[in-house]
């Protein structure tokens, strides 16, 4: 058994091939596209309210059903398709449900094992002088946001970006702070519309994982053309994902999100990595990196 409970062989974190997938999950392949046709208006209402998210949720049916539709998107390679389920399930009222178990989970998780990177964003912004916009994809219920601003006390403007409306909201009223921004929107359409150099972004317990390669590229380089900027991300990777020899994104997982070799896609669009560390949290591999590019740096 690894951390977590979570057996060495088991695929819950692992990469998705469907090519390679153990009986277990050769058999619910196969069972998920029977039901898909059996179901054809339970498997349509799947695909608009998502299902890649905390399965646990769902009915054994329903689970099996949106087995069956991720593999089908797998096997085609349409990852576009995978990311618009997840935008789906984050956008919608399926996302409160996660994000009211959030003070729990910041408690257990971020202040457990990710604060070493707050630390080093900490020391990088002391060397580089100025005070920075901090702005969170995907920040949720806003406990992050406001770790930030309680610990980063110069800062006067701190931005959270999420899809989900409703929990947006919700922060916006759990935290004043005239200096914290909820705003519910796109992530890369609003760093488009509205990011400005010197930025640092942020995400923490898996956001960019959700994002198709196409999308993870788009934010590396509107980041990047904003340079000075830099990034600090908490985002889980496959646990047999070989970071040395594997450059390409690639489904992992029972969510069928984004196993991303982020050390290369930074290098490939012209960020510096001054600090990579891993951790193995309740069986799951993550990544806390943090990057920087400057005005002139080749992408």
């Amino acid at each position: 058994m690894s951390d977590g409970g979570v057996p060495e062989g088991s695929d819950r974190f692992s990469l998705r091939d469907w090519r390679q997938d153990s009986a277990k999950q050769k058999i619910k392949r196969l069972i998920g596209a029977v039901l898909v046709r059996l179901f054809p208006r339970r498997a349509a209402m799947l695909r608009e309210n998502s299902f890649t998210h905390h399965g646990r949720r769902l009915s054994l049916l329903n689970r099996m059903i949106g087995a069956g539709i991720g593999y089908g998107a797998l096997q085609a390679g349409d990852y576009e398709t995978l990311g618009e389920y997840h935008r789906n399930f984050w956008g919608g009222q399926h996302a409160k449900a996660y994000h009211d178990d959030a003070p729990e989970r910041f408690e257990s998780v971020f202040l457990r094992y990710y604060t070493p990177l707050i630390d080093e964003l900490e020391r990088c912004l002391a060397t580089r002088g100025g005070v920075p916009t901090l702005c969170e994809i995907g920040s949720g219920a806003g406990l992050m946001m406001d770790y930030l601003a309680r610990r980063f006390k110069a800062v006067k403007r701190l931005i959270g970006v999420d899809l989900d409306a409703v929990t947006t909201a919700a922060a916006r009223q759990a935290f004043p702070d005239p200096r914290m921004e909820f705003v519910a929107a796109d992530a890369l359409d609003y760093i488009e519309q509205n990011g400005q150099p010197d930025w640092v972004f942020l995400t923490q317990n898996g956001v960019l994982e959700y994002f198709p390669p196409d999308a993870l590229d788009r934010f590396f380089r509107l980041v990047a053309g904003l340079a000075p900027a830099a990034v600090a991300l908490i985002e889980p990777v496959a646990r047999n994902h070989d970071l040395a020899t594997r450059t390409e994104s690639t489904p992992y997982g029972q969510e069928f999100g984004f196993s991303h070799n982020y050390p290369h896609r930074l290098a490939q669009h012209g960020f510096q990595v001054l600090y990579q560390h891993e951790e193995r949290v309740f069986g799951m591999r993550t990544l806390m990196i943090l990057a920087t590019i400057d005005p002139g740096a080749e992408a």
